[in-house]
């Protein structure tokens, strides 16, 4: 990646250096982490707690900032389990390229793209966070969008609807002040009762795909790719196999885009 957006990674300071220099100074980010079910605390065996004490969680409803640990906050009724970001936080930090992750969950089970888009029912959580995280004075290093399931299988939103909600979600952290890189993964399945055949799966498929751009939106994994070994109930991704898998195909993504 080149040094325009290496700089949008770097709290409080803008840096004009090589890639090189940039890898070994550590710096202090936020990861917002938006989306639906898999981006939740969804795994059912959830017992992870970040191993480096540079990992922290900031809770959206009120700005505390506490460990890095299954169930990540906030968290809603039911949703107690585990995830995938605590363990990308220790990925990214033994990197060496940050020392404090700070994680910003704001994702919410059961969501679609249309209710991320400005206008949508959850989009007012992305200035609640933006608000947080400039309150305490984090800058944002990247946002991971962990979404696909629900349009890809309930709905018939076209491809260039899902790629029109996406970019808006992205203008929506820019004009609340956060311009970081937007990672995209492939999210399409979800086989889980009562879907039997997944009915837009390629429309969501072929948006996500088209969303990267490596400017403002890059390649996050390909989760199409875990089968039902790695998850639970045919969608959600379960925590022996599920999470620890995801939080490192997440480090692989973003380490590869900062190359």
């Amino acid at each position: 990646m080149c040094d325009r957006h290496i700089a949008r990674f770097v709290l409080l300071a803008v840096l004009s250096c090589p890639c090189s220099v940039y890898a070994q100074s550590p710096h202090q980010i936020a990861i917002v982490v938006l989306g639906q079910s898999n981006a939740t605390n969804e795994a059912s065996i959830g017992s992870y707690v970040a191993r480096n004490g540079g990992c922290r969680t900031i809770d959206m409803r009120d700005g505390a900032i506490t460990v890095a640990a299954d169930p990540v906050v906030p968290y809603v009724v039911g949703n107690f389990g585990g995830s995938f970001m605590p363990r990308l936080c220790d990925l990214l930090i033994a990197t060496g390229r940050w020392s404090k992750i700070i994680l910003a969950p704001i994702a919410v089970g059961g969501t679609y793209s249309a209710d991320w888009a400005p206008g949508g029912t959850e989009n007012p959580r992305i200035g609640e966070i933006s608000g947080r995280l400039s309150a305490a004075g984090i800058e944002t290093g990247m946002i991971l969008w962990q979404h696909g399931e629900g349009d890809a299988n309930v709905t018939t939103v076209t491809q260039a609807q899902y790629v029109a909600n996406v970019r808006g979600v992205q203008q929506t952290f820019h004009r609340t002040g956060i311009d970081a890189p937007f990672f995209v993964p492939r999210e399409t399945i979800c086989n889980i009762a009562p879907i039997t055949q997944p009915v837009n799966s390629k429309a969501i498929g072929a948006a996500q795909a088209q969303l990267v751009d490596n400017v403002t939106f890059f390649a996050g994994p390909d989760f199409d790719t875990l089968d039902s070994t790695f998850r639970e109930d045919g969608c959600h991704f379960n925590g022996t196999t599920g999470t620890p898998t995801v939080a490192s195909m997440w480090s692989t993504a973003i380490t590869a885009a900062m190359r």
